[in-house]
């Protein structure tokens, strides 16, 4: 796997547990995740530089979404294939 692969692989991993309220402690998630602690406070700050609204509560003693969402990098078309295509309509005297 590519730092690439693996980088966005530990996105997804970070997603999910924060989703579920599931990371338990910094120290135990960057263990989980097998990252060290600094390496795990970076990918937190990556993420919130994203938009994520990722804190940490002490009741939960997890890191959480407030509000709660979902996490995504992808890309978004503004027009469906369909809507762009330029179709072929012969004249009547070319048929």
């Amino acid at each position: 796997m590519s730092n690439r692969e693996e980088f966005f692989q530990i996105l997804l991993r970070l997603d999910y547990l924060i989703s579920r309220k599931s990371t338990g402690p910094a120290d135990n998630l960057a263990s989980r995740i097998g990252v060290s602690p600094r390496t795990l406070k970076q990918y937190i700050k990556y993420m919130r530089q994203f938009g994520a609204p990722i804190i940490f509560s002490k009741s939960k003693s997890s890191y959480v979404y407030y509000p709660e969402g979902k996490f995504k990098i992808c890309f978004e078309a503004k027009k469906s294939l369909a809507e762009t295509a330029v179709h072929f309509i012969p004249n009547s005297h070319e048929a």
